[in-house]
């Protein structure tokens, strides 16, 4: 029996490793509050679904601090659930292909660079995909400490993502 289920289980999982892919981007965003920077980002994203209505995303924010000393101000990790999309949005200008736009939210932990820990909160207002890019405009976000206080807020300016 115990076999049968751990069969099945590998069956399952790799049935479904079509459905799963690995991606990565750049990005630019700001925080303000406890934790003060401006940074450039890396992210390495998953989606999990090959639909891009959940994505794993794990941000890694490089610049400058308060202090005037670079390096890695931020690194968060999320978990993005874009549950409703449209063919037609007011944003087809953007781009020369069609872009599905899909707004969502995101939650997750947050980083600093003196190893603090914050909860974060987005409201991914402009997100346009399409196959391969995930696009991502002006996402405001809030972060809270670790007794869910309010400790600041921040904007992500612009994201782009290629997922393989």
């Amino acid at each position: 029996m115990r076999k049968a289920i751990l069969t099945l289980i590998l069956i399952l999982s790799l049935s479904s490793l079509h459905a799963f892919s690995l991606g990565y981007g750049i990005g630019t965003s700001g925080t303000s509050g406890e934790v003060r920077s401006a940074s450039f980002d890396v992210t390495l994203k998953a989606d999990l679904t090959a639909s891009r209505k959940v994505l794993v995303d794990g941000d890694f924010g490089f610049g400058y601090n308060e202090s005037g000393a670079f390096g890695l101000n931020t690194a968060s990790f999320s978990l993005s659930v874009h549950p409703f999309m449209f063919a037609r949005h007011p944003f087809t200008f953007m781009f020369i292909n069609e872009l599905a736009y899909a707004p969502g939210l995101s939650v997750g932990v947050m980083l600093t660079r003196n190893a603090d820990l914050y909860w974060k909160a987005a409201l991914d207002l402009v997100h346009l995909y399409d196959s391969q890019y995930v696009y991502d405009f002006l996402t405001p976000f809030v972060y809270f400490d670790r007794n869910l206080g309010y400790a600041g807020w921040g904007v992500e300016l612009f994201h782009m993502s290629v997922l393989l």
